[in-house]
């Protein structure tokens, strides 16, 4: 029995060793991401106001795999002290050693109490200065201001090589998305579900990347080029804010949940948005898990969430398909006359007359 525990003692030392290589990981490549899309927004010639809002929310995730790394790089130590304390009492219990402490004494557990101390407090603080920094940023330290006209050249750097950041926008999105997945499959194991929390982020930073590609190859359309990179650039610098908003809130409700002796933490900063993209085949099951987590209320076992959770995709189908169709209706009041137009270009209807009032179909969207 003794040495079943031992081994299970140190699987879980190894899968906190894996995990923190992964946080270490994340970070390295979060903060080589973070350093080439800066130096790509600001250098000459190319410089990009939307490649800088795409850099400083990659800055954004460093603060949150640096806390992961400590976080896993703490559980291993406690796991490795609880396995030498483990040794310890059995020794004694044979007569092979002897103590003038009681290795049972959580006060002479250094690791475990440092660990305790870190998620109590260390993690907390890394919450609130990620929600400063996503808050506080968005208004702060940017070169155009809120509210700034799309078509103001005195306002917006737009590159002047579109096609080079649009190559690099796209490996970039490549690179962070490929890792993302990556953790956010591992953190389905309950050992690494804190990594989350960064593979989620990554996510973000992917979809962020391949909005500021997608611009960038509009701005080589001319009827296009004006707008590309200000919408991109607002969008990114609108979603900092609704992401460091939910991490506040996500800090502040966790003052008021219920805890469950032995549950496993979830970071304020693992946002549930982001969590949505990291598994969209299972929206039920995030919801589900937040609400277990926020009330401590078991949706998962109810009948109903099995049958949502059956039913979800067949109905976002359907859905998606009666919207569709909708599109291809067109109701002519009895004041009013119709034009056929076909990608911008008036088509004669039957008969070489505007349509009448009533009930029309047309193809449906786009």
């Amino acid at each position: 029995m003794a040495k079943v525990i031992e081994e299970v003692q140190g699987s879980f030392a190894g899968a906190e060793r894996r995990g923190k290589l992964v946080g270490l990981t994340g970070l390295l490549i979060q903060l080589g991401l973070f350093v080439v899309v800066l130096v790509a927004a600001v250098w000459s010639g190319v410089e990009s106001d939307a490649v800088l809002a795409s850099a400083r929310h990659l800055a954004g995730g460093l603060l949150i795999w640096l806390i992961l790394a400590v976080v896993f790089a703490q559980r291993q130590r406690s796991r490795v002290e609880d396995l030498d304390t483990e040794q310890l009492r059995r020794a004694q219990q044979k007569g092979l050693a002897t103590s003038i402490f009681d290795v049972g004494d959580e006060a002479m557990l250094l690791h475990r109490r440092r660990l305790n101390w870190t998620i109590r407090f260390l993690v907390p603080v890394f919450t609130v200065l990620t929600a400063v920094y996503l808050i506080g940023g968005t208004f702060a330290w940017w070169r155009w201001p809120l509210g700034a006209g799309l078509a103001d050249d005195h306002a917006w750097r737009r590159t002047k090589d579109p096609f080079v950041l649009m190559l690099l926008m796209a490996g970039v999105g490549v690179v962070s998305f490929a890792y993302a997945r990556y953790v956010v499959g591992m953190s389905r194991h309950a050992p690494w579900r804190l990594l989350r929390a960064g593979g989620s982020y990554l996510l973000g930073c992917s979809l962020t990347a391949v909005v500021v590609a997608a611009a960038m190859a509009m701005a080589r359309v001319e009827t296009t080029r004006l707008w590309a990179e200000p919408v991109a650039a607002y969008a990114i610098r609108v979603g900092m804010l609704l992401l460091g908003v939910e991490i506040l809130l996500n800090f502040i409700l966790d003052f008021y949940r219920p805890r469950r002796t032995g549950e496993d933490i979830r970071p304020a900063f693992d946002s549930r948005v982001l969590a949505l993209l990291g598994e969209p085949g299972g929206v039920v099951r995030s919801i589900a898990e937040t609400i277990n987590y926020q009330f401590g209320f078991e949706v998962s076992s109810t009948w109903f969430y099995k049958l949502v959770q059956r039913s979800v995709f067949p109905l976002v189908v359907l859905t998606a398909v009666v919207l569709m169709l909708l599109t291809s209706v067109v109701v002519v009041d009895v004041d009013e006359r119709a034009y056929i137009e076909r990608f911008g270009r008036q088509v004669a209807s039957a008969g070489g007359e505007p349509l009448g009032p009533g009930l029309h179909f047309k193809w449906f969207w786009p």
